[in-house]
């Protein structure tokens, strides 16, 4: 009992509210590859802080902050990864999607069948699953820092393309001279030859 209200009620609550708010916030923004890559990366920066975490959860407080915080990073997970966001928004297309979830699919479930064994190989040789946890922490940090840095890069770059590459055309100024006897052409009409013998004006 008390595991379940210290671990799991803040995790089911924490997932089911940031779920629908991660949509959200994905349907409103303008910028889908760099919040994705920034979700991302907040997803794995805080998967690395809550493994490190597990290793002091003999307190009541801890198991809250542990639970709430792995159930944002659930939300996200299971917003953008789950269900194909990410993968549609960074450039997947459609024909390759299928394929593209199924291989995701068969990495969580792999690693969730793998991972008991690993740890408790891991406890047997070194005594305590401490070494093992902060070890298994370094690829998550890894991939937040790089998705936290390839969604400034995508930032910038969208920046760099909105800014206007050359001067507008000045109201009022002066017309280059070229341009001026095209528009003065174009205002007076075409021109009739005068018949042979008749005087101009």
């Amino acid at each position: 009992v008390s595991v379940a209200a210290h671990v799991f009620l803040p995790l089911a609550i924490a997932g089911a509210v940031g779920t629908p708010l991660v949509g959200e916030l994905m349907d409103r923004s303008r910028q889908g590859p760099a919040l994705t890559f920034a979700l991302l990366g907040f997803c794995a920066l805080v998967t690395c802080f809550t493994t490190n975490l597990l290793c002091y959860t003999s307190a009541p407080v801890v198991g809250l902050i542990y639970g709430g915080l792995r159930g944002l990073a659930s939300a996200v997970f299971q917003t953008l990864c789950q269900s194909g966001m990410a993968f549609a928004v960074l450039g997947v297309s459609r024909e390759n999607i299928g394929r593209t979830l199924g291989i995701q699919q068969f990495a969580t479930i792999a690693g969730t069948g793998v991972g008991p064994l690993v740890f408790g190989t891991a406890k047997d040789a070194l005594g305590s699953f401490r070494l093992s946890l902060r070890l298994t922490s370094l690829p998550p940090l890894f991939f937040g820092l790089l998705f936290i840095a390839r969604a400034i890069s995508v930032q910038r770059a969208g920046s760099e393309r909105t800014e206007p590459t050359s001067e507008p055309a000045p109201s009022g100024g002066e017309v280059s001279p070229v341009f001026g006897k095209a528009l003065d052409e174009a205002e007076a009409g075409p021109r009739v030859a005068a018949p042979a013998g008749a005087q101009t004006p």
